[in-house]
């Protein structure tokens, strides 16, 4: 419960969406159920875990993404700074050989 509640505070807007979904299957299926049917309950139970999957897949997704994102930008600074470092050393070593 403490994932599916951490992710939905990461994604609200995936979270919105699952919630909707849920609602529109539950009230297609409360009136299945309303009849008696077990059958129906099943398929509630099983959309209602499927719509989770999706949310927690979805949140996963995008948190993968997001880190592969930030990976990429630090090596971008990374290689910034590091060329920072080569053009000094090469302008020091320019200085001290060329009086």
């Amino acid at each position: 419960m403490k994932k599916i509640m951490s992710i939905i505070r990461e994604y609200p807007a995936a979270a919105a969406l699952c919630v909707a979904a849920d609602a529109l299957v539950t009230i297609r299926f409360t009136r299945l159920s309303a009849a008696s049917d077990p059958t129906a309950m099943t398929y509630f139970i099983a959309l209602y875990g499927a719509f989770m999957g999706v949310l927690i897949f979805s949140a996963g997704l995008a948190r993968a993404s997001a880190k592969a994102e930030e990976k990429a930008a630090q090596k971008r600074r990374e290689r910034r700074r590091n060329a920072i470092y080569a053009m000094r050393e090469r302008e020091f070593y320019n200085i001290r050989t060329n009086p």
